[in-house]
């Protein structure tokens, strides 16, 4: 069609031009929609409409507006359940005696050297283990009216199981666990140690010693609250266990897995009131606010084996990328893809974070504000995960994110020829609501491109493909899940919780302290407990001690050097079992 215009006028014809164009083109859109279906408008506006209402709601909410300070109710706590029968156990406990005898008793279990080993036979086969038969005779030794009032089962040999039986069988028991085993010391540290590992030395404020916080500590309190509660002529009503595991740091499949066997199939599933076992965090502050913060669950765990095989040769004729140079790709390449961090309402630590919006008073205002609307806004959800990563430690982001963690690499024999088998293993620790599964998906998806560029045939985790062809093999990749965990159950705030909430403010407020704020937290690491799920769905992890941590979040040594324990701690402890025990009675 032309279009001539009346006027002469260049910019009035450039003008005219651009308007029939535009209309042309607005008819020719209108045409087109006029084709799609009735549904996919519908569609549309809808989603519209649904995001609409979810900004209004984030916006102008009235609980949650953030012109509002009100974060009352975010965190409920439960009053200071002081014993029956409570007078003058201080009285005991925090004497000097006391003291010095509690000294005595862990500096002398440091002195026995509990390791246990990745790479350890089955018990019976291999003779390392039979440090514990040496560790067992000095409990038996130390504790006399422990083995002499409760029952003792050996488990497996060298897992020890003492029971206290109650006298009201309806009731169900409580059990309080530790672990006698260490993890080993690195030889090449010894001159690191300001004294020795195994010394058990006492320097007036610590007792230091490879297992003096983790866990021998807390098994030897356990022992001296019982003993103290035998000679008070106590006789519980609720039936008491002491697990005490040997093989805690490698998993624990030879004595708390065995152990937990035994329990289940003595008591059955969900027969057990509330587990109590060693934690990462104790009480300490939590911005301005002294915290307790026993953990109700534990992140999940897999290792991730990737072994590379190609073909050998002679270096003075490489390809363009040997075995090594693969897995360096692959590392690289998990290493820039991270896991997404993401803050489930069902972690505790996301529960912890309105505990410290309600209770702290040096709580960051802008934080406050994103946990108060974050239950009902998806998008202030969001900015508070992006909001934490951006303002805390790291380790505060590994509670609400999948660690993954290159931890171990290998290959090659000799510099003039080319490796033929390369390996590396990858640590996960899984946030709450993920799954193994989901990490191992997570890792496939982001390997198998660099498969498909290397020729390499593949099997992930049982599933194979094949990127070889005739004319080329570039060379095989296997993909393997080790020791698959999911994340642990998280324990309810439940009557087992109101009564260990309140065993703790009574044991840590005094003067110093006086208020102590309860909240749940998440372990990183895994415990002893992870063989004990069936048996209880009120499972705690809590160490009775004051926080001392490093950067990473990790108690001060802890798996390293100069690992101790305060003696202050240790008298606390003791004090803390007795109430707990006589809470629950």
């Amino acid at each position: 069609m032309d279009f001539k215009p009346e006027s002469g006028d260049i910019t009035e014809v450039y003008t005219l031009q651009k308007n029939f164009l535009c209309g042309e083109r607005i008819n020719r859109a209108q045409e087109r929609l006029r084709r799609f279906p009735a549904w996919v408008s519908h569609v549309f506006f809808f989603g519209i409409s649904v995001a609409t209402f979810y900004y209004l709601l984030c916006k102008w909410s009235p609980s949650f507006s953030s012109s509002s300070d009100d974060v009352r109710g975010l965190c409920p706590q439960y009053d200071s359940i002081t014993p029956e029968g409570a007078e003058g156990t201080w009285d005991t406990i925090g004497s000097l005696t006391w003291r010095n005898e509690s000294i005595t008793l862990l500096s002398e279990a440091i002195k026995i050297k509990t390791e246990s080993w990745d790479d350890e036979d089955e018990v019976g086969k291999d003779e390392r283990w039979d440090v514990f038969y040496r560790f067992s005779e000095y409990l038996k030794n130390a504790f006399p009216l422990v083995h002499s009032t409760l029952d003792l089962t050996r488990v497996n040999t060298h897992g020890l199981l003492y029971t206290w039986e109650g006298s009201d069988k309806s009731k169900k028991p409580i059990m309080l666990m530790a672990h006698q085993d260490t993890v080993p010391v690195n030889m090449a540290t010894l001159d690191q140690w300001d004294y020795p590992p195994w010394s058990g030395h006492y320097d007036g404020t610590y007792v230091w010693g490879r297992g003096a916080s983790d866990c021998k500590t807390l098994l030897i309190s356990e022992l001296q609250a019982v003993t103290l509660l035998i000679k008070q002529g106590f006789t519980p009503r609720r039936t008491i266990i002491l697990s005490f595991g040997f093989d805690e740091e490698t998993g624990g499949p030879r004595g708390a897995g065995k152990i937990g066997e035994y329990l289940l199939e003595k008591y059955g599933e969900d027969s057990i009131e509330i587990i109590v076992d060693e934690g990462a965090t104790g009480v300490g502050e939590f911005f301005g606010q002294t915290f307790a913060l026993p953990a109700a669950g534990e992140k999940g765990y897999v290792d991730v084996n990737i072994t590379l095989s190609t073909q050998g040769g002679h270096s003075s004729v490489p390809p363009v990328h040997t075995g090594i140079g693969i897995i360096s790709r692959i590392v690289t390449t998990l290493e820039a893809n991270p896991h997404i961090p993401d803050l489930t309402p069902t972690n505790p630590y996301y529960t912890m974070l309105k505990c410290g919006a309600e209770h702290s008073p040096d709580f960051p205002p802008k934080l406050r504000t994103l946990v108060k609307k974050a239950d009902t806004c998806p998008h202030a959800k969001k900015q508070l995960e992006r909001e934490i990563v951006k303002t805390q430690p790291r380790a505060t982001e590994m509670l609400f994110t999948t660690s993954q963690a290159i931890d171990i690499i290998g290959g090659g024999v000799k510099v003039n020829a080319l490796p033929e088998l390369t390996f590396v293993v990858v640590d996960h620790r899984i946030r709450p609501g993920s799954t193994p599964e989901d990490i191992m998906e997570h890792v496939a998806s982001l390997i198998d491109p660099i498969a498909q560029e290397f020729s390499l045939d593949v099997e992930a985790f049982g599933i194979s493909r094949n990127h070889s062809t005739s004319e080329e093999w570039g060379g095989a990749l296997k993909l393997t899940a080790i020791k698959p965990l999911n994340p642990a159950p998280v324990s309810p705030p439940n009557d087992a919780w109101a009564k260990l909430s309140g065993t703790i403010r009574h044991v840590y407020e005094n003067d110093e302290y006086p208020k102590v704020i309860v909240a749940p937290a998440i372990m990183t690491g895994n415990t002893d407990t992870r063989h004990m799920w069936p048996l209880s769905k009120s499972i705690y992890r809590f160490s009775p001690s004051h926080a001392s941590s490093t950067s990473s979040g990790i108690p001060d040594g802890i798996h390293t050097v100069n690992e101790r324990s305060s003696v202050d701690d240790l008298v606390r402890a003791a004090y803390f079992i007795h109430s707990l025990i006589k809470n629950f009675d």
